[in-house]
């Protein structure tokens, strides 16, 4: 079983380079905007913010920017994610995680806490593990946690955060358009999190 635990994710985090730790967020966060997208769609909420959010971390990595500007965008982002006690859609719960993976990765942008990135990953995983649960767990019973664990879309989440680290480690260090270049290559090669039937 593939396992990437938070203590161990950030410490493989810490000894890469600012520009890899943005890539790997980034990484994640496109995995995870589509449910984001079909939600805003279907639920009638606007979620224009949240792409034009990832489209600023994508033009840091080409141009940089301003950490004041991004703790403002960061804040926008969260005051308005989608509340799970306001919608009845699906996709309500992987939405809000979406959208504060944004919210994580442009703060990150902003202090340089690297937790912020393990946050986002870890929000990743919870996406996993709640499509697991809706998808496998006979109510009342629900899933435990060795068995969310087990399931083959949180096994795939995991390696897929784990084969990520090791790609964005091997990013050129002194091109920025080579990188952003891989980078737009993989996420728009990388399946999205949530499987697109049932509902999902």
């Amino acid at each position: 079983m593939t396992d990437l635990d938070a203590p161990r994710l950030k410490q493989e985090l810490e000894r890469l380079p600012r520009g890899r730790q943005v890539a790997f967020a980034l990484l994640l966060c496109e995995r995870m905007v589509p449910a984001l997208e079909k939600f805003a769609r279907e639920a009638g909420f606007d979620g224009c913010r949240y792409r034009e959010g990832l489209d600023s971390v994508w033009r840091y990595l080409d141009k940089g920017g301003s950490s004041s500007n991004y703790a403002q965008l960061a804040e926008r982002c969260l005051d308005h994610a989608p509340d799970t006690e306001e919608f009845d859609h699906p996709l309500t719960s992987a939405a809000l995680n979406a959208a504060l993976s944004i919210a994580a990765t442009i703060s990150f942008l902003a202090d340089d806490d690297v937790d912020h990135v393990v946050e986002a990953a870890g929000l990743a995983r919870d996406t996993a593990a709640l499509y697991a649960q809706a998808t496998e767990a006979t109510p009342p019973r629900s899933l435990s946690l060795e068995e969310v664990m087990r399931h083959p879309l949180m096994q795939q989440e995991l390696r897929q955060q784990k084969q990520d680290l090791e790609f964005v480690d091997t990013l050129p260090r002194d091109d920025s358009q080579r990188l952003i270049s891989l980078l737009k290559d993989r996420a728009a090669k990388t399946p999205a999190i949530l499987p697109s039937e049932n509902g999902y």
